[in-house]
């Protein structure tokens, strides 16, 4: 380069005539044509260089590092650079980040990650989702997540955030939707990026009206299991688990205790159905394969029964067939064992994919290649992932087949039950029936919790809510006619027996007949003597128990006798009489 520059010079001294240069005219037009023809070949301009960070566990989650970034992130780059639709405008480079699994780390591992990408595919904490977007729209580069729930309007406000597969929350929503199971319990395991998938996954199903009643994590120790399902037992009408934490098909010990114990306690006699999680983030294979732990554990066999698998789906080959083809091309290193490589290859290899996709689309609109503009146009295009077609619609959000798998509750293999159209939320069947455990399907929830514009009323109708008020009221109409009736039954009796009784019957009197007298008084002294006799009886009418009267042996009702003694009838008729004297039987 120094040497041509050399030459340029000397030829550009040539040209100015100036005396010093005269010796040297003669070869002035030979020089000249070189150097026209020089600048007149094609230079190739070398493009600018788009390195994308890949940031996740890979160093502290044993499992997750089974999913081979390195490797993924390596061949996505290399056909993105052979590429002819997305290798004009950059040329991709990738470096792995580190996320650390305590959340609090996590966080200060994407702050300090600026300077090494110009974009970035992760991270997998939702505890760093928000931190993440707030900091790509200040440094203004794409975060192409998969693991984040944030909702729409959060997405929007970040502005430089896209998601390269479906919301995995929608997805669960979709199926339970169709299955019509509201109300949903979370379990996640001990480790600090699980519990926070659980969380945010409780709080992304309740945006969408869903009653998530239990929340909780399977504590590490001997009990941690059985205590986690029994609070979810203690809920009010769960139909669905949820299990935050990594398959026990792919090696999470912690989801094969807690199915074990389920079993144990009889939780997935089809009360219940279990959902994995992480299942939805990535590709379960089942195209002519299995898995030996269902082989190893009858319990986990068995268990696995009331599982449903939803996962995407790769309808032409599995993950680990496509895998092994690769290994064969010798795009993946030969000494990774394709049995023991987790389905997340896939997804990484796609995400960094989908961001090199936006990025060309940017670059073709004419626009500045930046976060702002990269997440505007991850829009409207179709292309071809590891083992399945990924494309992203006109508003931005990624479509991907998903799939529902399940168990035939003996063997040890996955089948496929039904299709899951994530946009339309709609299920398609697809040629194999859900084997529930002992033909019992969990029970099903009012379809009002997934109308967006209905209020429900804890599943109830309203016309039942209105019989069972109705049935209240007539219960205390009754209740009080009732209480009425017993407490004038109770007063009646009150008045006709006991110390304190004030109706007298017939039965309480004795009638003395005696021989009075047939003289006849005048009547002057007749009517003395009566009022004395009437006098006599009022004033010992408190004091005594004796009831006298004064007359003919046989009575006469007329209006003209005087009142003697009070008698009550059934009618509460009160008449006066005047007879002979009366005893009364016994004492009150």
């Amino acid at each position: 380069m120094i040497l041509a520059w050399l030459g340029f010079h000397r030829f550009l001294l040539r040209l100015s005539n100036h005396p010093r240069w005269a010796c040297c005219k003669g070869p002035r037009r030979q020089a000249l044509l070189f150097w026209l023809l020089f600048l007149s070949l094609p230079c190739r301009v070398l493009p600018s260089t788009f390195k994308v960070g890949v940031m996740g566990p890979w160093t502290c989650d044993s499992i997750y590092a089974r999913a081979y970034p390195d490797a993924a992130a390596k061949l996505a780059v290399a056909r993105i650079n052979k590429d002819p639709t997305l290798n004009q405008g950059y040329w991709f480079d990738y470096v792995l980040l580190n996320e650390d699994c305590k959340s609090s780390q996590a966080m200060v591992s994407f702050v300090n990650s600026e300077r090494y990408a110009s974009g970035f595919v992760g991270p997998v904490n939702p505890a760093t989702c928000e931190a993440a977007g707030l900091l790509g729209r200040a440094w203004n580069k794409p975060v192409f997540s998969w693991s984040c729930l944030t909702d729409d309007a959060e997405v929007e406000r970040f502005g430089t955030f896209s998601r390269p597969l479906p919301q995995a929350s929608a997805v669960l929503y979709t199926v339970l939707k169709y299955f019509r199971w509201a109300h949903v319990a979370v379990i996640s395991s001990g480790q600090d990026l699980w519990v926070e998938v659980g969380q945010g996954l409780a709080e992304s199903l309740r945006n969408f009206g869903l009653p998530v009643t239990v929340v909780t994590t399977m504590e590490d120790e001997p009990n941690g299991a059985r205590d986690a399902l029994r609070r979810v037992q203690r809920a009010y009408d769960v139909r669905v688990i949820v299990m935050c934490m990594h398959s026990a098909l792919l090696g999470g010990e912690e989801q094969r205790l807690l199915l074990e114990k389920a079993e144990d306690l009889r939780m997935t006699d089809g009360t219940y159905v279990f959902i994995p999680y992480d299942a939805l983030t990535y590709s379960m294979p089942y195209q002519k394969e299995s898995y030996p732990v269902l082989d190893d554990s009858l319990k986990l066999r068995m268990a696995y029964d009331a599982v449903l698998t939803i996962t995407i789906d790769s309808p032409e080959q599995s993950f680990r067939q496509t895998f092994r083809e690769a290994q064969e091309k010798r795009e993946i290193p030969g000494h990774l064992d394709a049995d023991k490589a987790h389905p997340l290859f896939g997804t990484i290899f796609n995400s960094i994919y989908f961001l090199a996709k936006a990025v060309e689309n940017t670059r073709k609109s004419g626009k500045w290649v930046m976060g702002s503009t990269i997440a505007e146009h991850a829009k409207d295009f179709e292309l071809e992932g590891f083992s399945q077609p990924v494309s992203a619609d006109e508003y931005g959000d990624a479509v991907l087949p998903y799939i529902i798998l399940d168990t035939n509750g003996k063997g040890n293999r996955l089948w496929p039950t039904y299709s899951v159209n994530v946009g339309a939320r709609t299920l398609r069947y697809v040629g194999h029936t859900i084997h529930w455990p002992h033909s019992s399907s969990p029970d099903t929830d009012s379809i009002c919790w997934f109308d967006s514009v209905t209020i429900c009323s804890g599943g109830v109708n309203a016309g039942f809510i209105l019989l069972i008020f109705l049935l209240a009221i007539c219960l205390m109409v009754g209740g009080a006619a009732l209480a009425f009736h017993l407490r004038r039954q109770f007063q009646h009796a009150q008045l006709m027996k006991g110390p304190d009784k004030i109706v007298l019957t017939m039965d309480d009197l004795t009638f003395i007949h005696t021989q009075n007298s047939k003289k006849k008084m005048d009547d002057s002294r007749k009517s003395m003597s009566d009022m004395k006799s009437l006098k006599s009886v009022a004033a010992n009418a408190e004091n005594s128990n004796m009831a006298v009267v004064e007359g003919e042996d046989k009575p006469k009702f007329t209006s003209q006798v005087p009142l003697l003694l009070l008698l009550f009838n059934s009618q509460g008729v009160i008449a006066a009489v005047q007879v002979s004297p009366v005893w009364q039987k016994r004492p009150f």
